[in-house]
C-alpha cells in the first residue's frame, strides 16, 4: 500500500471541489482533491486492486485538464 499527495496547483486558479467533481463525471476518477491554504491537492492511495491502467488514467486525465486550462 502507497500513499502521496501531488501539488496541483494554486486554489486561485481552480476550485477542488470542481475539480474532484470533473475527474468523476468526465473520467469516472474518485478521488479526494483539497484546498491547503492558497494551494490545492490530491491525494492518491495505491492498494492491490489498484492497477498501472488505474494511475495512467489518472495523470492523463489531469494532462488533459492543464493543457485546456481547466481547473489546474
Amino acid at each position: 500500500v502507497g500513499r502521496a499527495v501531488i501539488f496541483l496547483s494554486r486554489a486561485g486558479s481552480a476550485k477542488a471541489e470542481e475539480l474532484q467533481q470533473e475527474l468523476f463525471d468526465r473520467y469516472h476518477i474518485e478521488i479526494p482533491v483539497m484546498r491547503l491554504g492558497d494551494k490545492q491537492f490530491i491525494r492518491f492511495s495505491i492498494n492491490g486492486f489498484n492497477s498501472n491502467h488505474d494511475l495512467d488514467t489518472l495523470f492523463q486525465a489531469l494532462r488533459e485538464l492543464k493543457q485546456k486550462a481547466e481547473f489546474l
